[in-house]
Formats: C-alpha cells, structure tokens, sequence
C-alpha cells in the first residue's frame, strides 16, 4: 500500500495593502505623519527664528560699523562740527577774482563758474590725501560735510590705512544717503535714527540749494560722492616745476599760446613724468598710446614720457585744438574728453562755451564727472600756483621739499604761521614719534640708521625736544654738506667734530 504524502501549504505574505488594511497599521501611519509634520513645522519655525536672529544681527553689526565710521565725518549741518579741519585759504574770493592780475585774462574765471572752481581750489590747497570731501556730484559746490581719516594715518601703516580709509568711505556715504533720505521724507525707516535738531539741519543745508521736497530730494540724493584732498600731491608737483615749468612756458610763448597752459600736469599727473594711469595714460601730459604715435611715432616709450619732449607735443595739440573752438574752456575740456566728443556735444545741445557745456546733466553720451569738471580742475591749479605764496606756508613747501610720507606729514603741525620757517634737513615735530612705526611705510624716506647715527636722529637744545633729520634718498640737506655735490665723510665729520 503506497503511503500518500501531501503537499505543504505556501503562505504568501500579505501584500502592502494588506498590511495597509489593518487598523493597527493605520494607527502607526496616522503617528508618524503626525509626529513628521510637527517635527517639520518645528524645524521651519527654528529656521526662520535663526534667519531673523541672524538678519537682526547683520543689522545690529552694521549699525555698529556705521556708528563707528561717521565718527571720521564732519556734517556741515552741525554748528560745531569740523573744528580740526584745515581752514580755508585767506582771501579765497580775491583770489578767485584774480585781483592781483597773476593770470592771463583768458583764464579768468566766470561768476558762474567760481563755486565750482573754489571747490577744486580746496582739494589741491586746503586738504590732503587723508580727507574727504562729500559733495554732489553734479553740483560740486554742494557740500554736505568732510571725512577727517588722519586717525588711521597715524595708526597703522600706509597702505593698510589707505584700504581702512575706503572702506569707512563707503560706510559714510551709505549711512549719509540714509539720514538724508529719512530727514527728507524720501524713506519712513521703522527706527528713526536722527534727532529732530539733525533733521532740521539737513532741510536747511538743501534748502540753500533749492531742494525742499521728497521729489526734489530723490536725485541729489543718489549723487552724493566722495572727493579726496590732493593737496601734497600738488606741492610735490610744484617742487617738480620749478625747473621745468620755465622752459615749457617758453615753449608756448614761441607759438603764441596762453603760458598758463603750462600747468595743465598740475592737474594730469601733479608733475610726475613717470605716472601711468589705470587706462594706459602715460607721462607728464598723460597721452595716450594712439595719440602719442601720432606726434612721434618713431619714439621708443622711454623717449616719449621725457617731459620736454611731451610738452611740445602738447603745444602742438593746443595748437590744433584752439583752431577748433574758439573758447578755451571748449579747447581744454577736448584736451581730457576728445576734440570730436566735445564738437559732437557743443553742437548737438548748441553749448558755445564751457558755461553752456556745464549746464547741461551728467548723462549717457555725455561727458560725465570728470570731463565735465576738467576746466574748472585747471582754472584752480593756475590760481593754487599763481597765488602759492598766499596759500600755502613756508613749512608745507619745505616738508614737500624734503619729499616726506604721509604718515611722517601728519606728525608735524602744518597749521604753523608763515613766519615760522623750519630749517631744511632738521624738522621739529610737535609730539614723540614712534620710528620703529614710521620704518614700516615704504613710501616714506626717513630710514633706520645703519652707518651713521647722524642721518636720522639728534638731540636738540630742548630739554624736552626731539629733532628728526630727514635724508633725500638723492641730496641730504644736512648741516655742513653742499646740495651741490661733496664729500660726504668730509660733512661727516664736521658735523660731528662741530
């Protein structure tokens, strides 16, 4: 009898939905999304909580560094403000009018035009490289207030000091178009951050000018811009052109030109025959290469940035240029922007001088901030040098001599009367200087002594005094050593013999 064995039984397992079917499965499901969703909802809520705590933060942070850069700004609003600052050259307004008759009569500068050309006088006669002066950028003799960054000069090296110094800039001008656009209505922040005396100061500094409204307001505000003082740039140039500036001269006398046309560089290049500009300008004149192959194109480059060789080149675009318009201010503004530029301009909106031209806005097409302020820029270097010896004092025109760094200029009173005549080759500063400081700037010439104690440092007679004697790096005005040429161990030793 055959045994029958059966088959066993395979049991599928249940299927997703069928699980799914069950109560308890559903339970578990209905948790977990719950318990998901509200983890999720949590999460979302930390996340924007942490978001608005770290954008509060960026706020509060750049509050800080807001406060802290406007302490290096002088609004004119503020009746007390700018105290420190250098004062303004003493009769400014004969100056401007040329009442001594220093200047060529073609060179005389239009009632029109004297706001404009008195803002420029102060960049290259009133402040240095370490201040600011925040203006319109159309109407330059809108003036909202100065940036004073001889703090940071004396702190810390140049060059870090110049990247601090822009970075405050920038912080100024943002925080300045801020508060004006709140005092003026132009914005409603949710925190007010001017007092009511401040808010009244700056309506009445832009009523001055004809601006009252939010519409009005809206523009100028957008064109608030920072302009640095170049006054030692321009007495190191005058130290440069006191030998050339002659022959140049000379030069446009022989083809009947206007001679002020000689301090044009003051303006280009402070007198340096060795600048060379972001755009490929070169030399004295600041050519550019194309139209340097068209006076010489046989000149090698270190032949054509030779100051003399450039200066008749120059005399020759004069030429052709005051051929083409017959108002100098026309002539000059096609030196900087291009003849066809400024005939193109001129015609088009029918400017016949420089004072039509400059009444028209600074847009697209035309010849912008720097073409437009070109003329007035060099009306003011003819005044600043035709009138040096009222403007500047004898102790600013030996420091440029002596050819020192910023940071050793700072350290010395430059606010000194004329009479006060310092001694060329010893300098008396008016506090302790810190020289292993000092030696960090590369620019500066003052060097640690290394074979003679004599270059740098002497006692003076003071009890309490210091005096720095500064060495060129190609004459040393020393006591006892002929600028001339001599042996220097010979002046050595009669220094210290004497």
């Amino acid at each position: 009898m055959k045994r029958v064995v059966k088959a066993k039984k395979v049991v599928k397992p249940k299927s997703f939905w069928t699980q799914l079917s069950s109560p308890l499965y559903v339970f578990m499901l209905l948790v977990m999304t719950f318990g998901m969703s509200t983890v999720g909802r949590a999460a979302e809520t930390i996340k924007k909580s942490i978001k608005s705590k770290k954008k509060n933060l960026k706020a509060t942070y750049a509050q800080l560094l807001a406060s802290k850069a406007m302490a290096y700004f002088h609004p004119l609003w503020v009746s007390e403000s700018g105290k420190d600052l250098p004062p303004a050259a003493p009769g400014l307004e004969q100056i401007l009018t040329d009442a001594e008759n220093r200047i060529e009569n073609e060179f005389d500068v239009p009632a029109s035009l004297r706001g404009r050309v008195g803002f420029w006088f102060d960049v290259y006669a009133r402040f240095t490289s370490q201040y600011r002066i925040v203006h319109d950028k159309d109407n330059p003799e809108i003036i909202y207030g100065y940036m004073d960054f001889r703090p940071l000069y004396r702190s810390m090296p140049g060059r870090m000091a110049r990247a601090r110094a822009y970075q405050m800039e920038q912080r100024i001008l943002k925080e300045l178009k801020e508060r004006v656009s709140e005092a003026m209505g132009v914005t409603t922040p949710a925190d007010p951050r001017l007092t009511p005396e401040e808010t009244q100061g700056i309506k009445d500094l832009l009523a001055k000018n004809g601006i009252r409204s939010p519409e009005e307001a809206a523009r100028p505000i957008r064109r608030i811009r920072a302009q640095s003082g170049q006054k030692d740039a321009f007495l190191k140039g005058l130290h440069r052109s006191k030998k050339l500036i002659p022959e140049i001269e000379a030069l446009f006398k022989e083809k009947g030109l206007p001679v002020a046309l000689a301090r044009l560089p003051f303006v280009e290049s402070s007198y340096n025959p060795a600048a060379y500009s972001k755009v490929g300008a070169m030399g004295m004149w600041q050519f550019m290469p194309e139209t340097a192959k068209l006076f010489a194109p046989r000149a090698t480059k270190r032949e054509w940035v030779d100051p003399i060789k450039q200066s008749k080149s120059a005399v020759k675009m004069f030429s052709i240029l005051k051929g083409k318009f017959a108002d100098w201010g026309l002539a000059v503004t096609s030196y900087n922007s291009g003849a066809g530029r400024v005939q193109r301009i001129a015609e088009t909106y029918g400017a016949h001088d420089i004072q039509g031209l400059l009444k028209l806005p600074i847009e697209r097409g035309k010849l912008g901030f720097a073409g437009t302020n070109f003329y007035c820029e060099f009306l003011a270097a003819v005044l600043v040098e035709g009138y040096q010896d009222k403007v500047f004092t004898t102790s600013e025109m030996q420091l440029a001599r002596l050819n020192l760094s910023r940071k050793i200029q700072s350290l010395f009173d430059m606010k000194s009367s004329k009479d006060a005549v310092v001694p060329i080759g010893v300098v008396t500063p008016t506090k302790a200087i810190p020289l292993n400081k000092v030696a960090r700037d590369k620019q500066q010439v003052v060097k640690k002594v290394k074979r003679s104690t004599s270059s740098l440092a002497a006692r003076s007679n003071k009890p309490n005094g210091r005096s720095l004697r500064a060495h060129n790096k190609k004459k040393s005005y020393a006591n006892g050593y002929s600028q001339k040429g001599g042996n220097r161990q010979a002046s050595y030793r009669a220094r210290s013999s004497a």
